[in-house]
């Protein structure tokens, strides 16, 4: 198949700017805006790694990441959504605050109370997704 390279730091450029084009636009035609800051990545399967340990015999305990190679890692994204601006319709959710330094200071959690956080390597189970939205309520999304 087709070869996926980085993109360029034109391509970057673009991107961001369409980005701020478009939240701009839809504040300015009276629209609210949520944006959902990156998602730590586990980095493996979270419920593999937890069948494995429980076919071992092994106590069953969530694996954690490091929160500072997490924001290393996304701190291109997180500067290019920090750099939307303020508006009161602007709505920002980060979800490394509900997922990371919580039960282990600099680490970001994978399973929480005997519930995997993750379906798989990167993308969140329900309940991971319930506590990444925690922030956002009902109340931030109604019309002033």
């Amino acid at each position: 198949g087709p070869r996926i390279t980085a993109p360029s730091e034109q391509q970057r450029q673009q991107l961001a700017n369409g980005y701020r084009t478009t939240v701009a636009r839809l504040l300015a035609a009276g629209k609210r805006v949520v944006v959902i800051y990156p998602i730590p990545e586990a980095g493996w399967s979270t419920p593999d790694y937890l069948v494995k340990l429980d076919r071992l015999g092994l106590p069953i305990v969530g694996p954690t990441t490091s929160y500072a190679r997490y924001k290393k890692r996304q701190a291109t994204e997180i500067a290019l959504l920090d750099s939307l601006g303020q508006h009161p319709d602007l709505i920002r959710v980060y979800p490394d605050r509900a997922l990371c330094g919580i039960a282990h200071g600099g680490r970001c959690e994978t399973m929480m109370g005997g519930t995997s956080l993750y379906i798989d390597d990167d993308h969140l189970s329900a309940e991971g997704a319930r506590m990444a939205l925690s922030s956002l309520t009902s109340g931030m999304l109604k019309r002033r």
